[in-house]
């Protein structure tokens, strides 16, 4: 089993490289953590939001991530076409709130699609959720 300490330090930089590396060597995407933190909810509230961000999304994905909620996680890959189909199959994802992270720049309690889509970056995803009329002013619990 590698070390947590190289899938932490390339989560950090989302160095593409050094998170399929760790999942080379045997590293597991729904690893939980010694502090609780499932390893994917730790990649996805670290600080840093580069265009790189989707790519090391998908090598959790590519190495066998499970993650309940497809759509939240088109849209952190941006994928605009998975979500298309995600809504045409129950529209109502639309104003599906989550409380699932405590990011660590935004607080996204009480977000929306949409929101996530304005924090990582999701273009494609966010024209998606225009184009089915998502509230563009809905404001999450903090506001």
């Amino acid at each position: 089993m590698p070390d947590h300490n190289q899938i932490l330090y390339a989560i950090e930089v989302h160095s593409v490289e050094g998170i399929r590396s760790y999942f080379d060597q045997g590293g597991d995407p729904n690893d939980i953590l010694p502090d609780g933190v499932p390893l994917f909810t730790t990649m996805a509230t670290m600080y840093a939001r580069t265009p790189h961000f989707k790519d090391c999304v998908q090598c959790f994905i590519d190495a066998g991530l499970e993650f309940r909620d497809q759509a939240l996680l088109a849209v952190f890959t941006d994928d605009g076409h998975k979500l298309e189909q995600i809504i045409r199959q129950d529209a109502a994802i639309i104003l599906k709130t989550y409380n699932l992270f405590n990011n660590t720049y935004t607080p996204l309690t009480g977000a929306t699609l949409l929101h996530f889509c304005a924090e990582y970056n999701s273009v494609a995803c966010a024209k998606v959720l225009l184009k089915h009329n998502a509230d563009i002013k809905c404001k999450s619990r903090v506001g």
